[in-house]
């Protein structure tokens, strides 16, 4: 007995294809999803490091060289932002440490470090103002909370850094519970 090969259906109808068609747009789309998430929790979990790295570099900085290291938010890497009272807490800025000479945020004699910050979507406000200072053992004297808030739309992340007056800096992360 012969088969007759036009008498066989190979291949697939169009509903097959139309339904694969769909389950791989859905699996992208939750996969792009979750992609987004994890760029912007990889950026705000970045900045937040790298502002904890900072502080401690001050602190340990005051206790070496027996001096006040000071830390602000600054546009030009040479002086203090001391804008308005709002913005002056926000840190998304440049950060700036500095050898902290008068106690002033005027003209930072001797600039130790400078970090450009290239972030979007991201918030960083301290409680107690524009400056930040450690003294020659190590203790804070404007001790307050850093608070760190990623929004863009679609997701939003939290971390908060937290500095006691005896100079500790502890990092935690906001859970957001929908």
């Amino acid at each position: 007995m012969r088969c007759s090969l036009h008498n066989k259906k190979y291949g697939s109808s169009l509903i097959e294809i139309s339904i694969v068609l769909v389950l791989l747009s859905y699996t992208f789309y939750l996969a792009i999803n979750y992609l987004q998430d994890l760029k912007a929790n990889q950026k705000i979990q970045d900045l937040t490091s790298r502002l904890e790295s900072l502080l401690i570099y001050s602190r340990n900085q005051a206790i070496l060289t027996n001096k006040n290291i000071a830390v602000c938010s600054t546009i030009d890497g040479k002086t203090c932002y001391t804008g308005d009272a709002k913005q002056a807490k926000e840190w998304q800025l440049n950060w700036m440490v500095y050898e902290d000479i008068k106690n002033s945020d005027e003209d930072a004699k001797n600039v130790l470090y400078l970090s450009f910050n290239k972030a979007k979507f991201i918030q960083v406000d301290y409680n107690r103002g524009a400056i930040i200072t450690f003294n020659n053992i190590g203790r804070c004297l404007q001790a307050g909370t850093f608070n760190i808030n990623y929004n863009d739309g679609d997701s939003t992340q939290s971390y908060t850094i937290t500095v006691s007056t005896a100079g500790r800096i502890r990092q935690s992360q906001q859970i957001d519970i929908d």
